[in-house]
């Protein structure tokens, strides 16, 4: 024989409640879930978005080429080259580097300017422009030093080609033979923009006997 037993109404509430707070507070685990890593990846893609396009940055210059040392019966010794201008992909390429001056002598022969370094290339934006050549050592009783050759500018696919270095300046002698001057770089080539201009050639040195 089956009993039926009435639940009141107040055990009833106090259940339903129970539920209800259950079922939101799982509701709430389960949108917390997904909602905190989306909120989460939102802001790593914006900050990722952000960065990538407020910021452009050009390649980095080439270092200057170190000077030769001077003598008084050797011969005087090389200017070092220009380092190469850094690429960039949206930004300007670097500039090369100056080469160093030759070292000075009094009776040996002086040393020649390092060569400039080339410009860095880019795609779209402008080539860098090609460092300059080193200037020739002067000596009294030997040869001047000859200039050095400049670097050539760099080349890019969108932008302008970067614009040649000029060449070194010869050196000056007494009784010997001025140096020649440097050879000038070549402009940078581009696909779609303007070809960079050639530098101009380097002054040959002078001598008085």
């Amino acid at each position: 024989m089956f009993h039926s037993t009435q639940i009141s109404g107040q055990v009833r509430s106090p259940r339903r409640g129970l539920r209800a707070v259950v079922l939101f507070a799982s509701a709430g685990l389960i949108s917390g879930a997904i909602a905190l890593p989306a909120s989460a990846a939102t802001v790593e893609v914006s900050r990722s978005t952000t960065a990538t396009a407020g910021v452009v940055t050009d390649g980095g210059k080439g270092g200057e080429g170190g000077a030769g040392g001077s003598s008084v019966f050797g011969p005087g010794g090389s200017g070092g080259s220009g380092g190469s201008g850094g690429g960039s992909v949206f930004g300007n390429g670097g500039a090369g580097g100056s080469g160093g001056a030759g070292g000075d002598s009094v009776f040996g022969p002086a040393g020649g300017g390092g060569g400039g370094g080339g410009g860095g290339e880019s795609v779209f934006g402008n080539g860098g422009r090609g460092g300059n050549g080193g200037s020739g050592g002067g000596s009294i009783f030997g040869n001047a030093g000859n200039g050095g050759g400049a670097g050539s500018g760099g080349d890019s696919v969108f932008g302008a080609g970067g614009g040649g270095g000029n060449g070194g300046s010869g050196g000056n002698s007494v009784f010997g033979d001025g140096g020649n001057g440097g050879k000038a770089g070549g402009g940078g080539g581009s696909i779609f923009g303007p070809g960079g201009a050639g530098g101009v050639g380097g002054a040959g040195g002078i001598s008085i006997f």
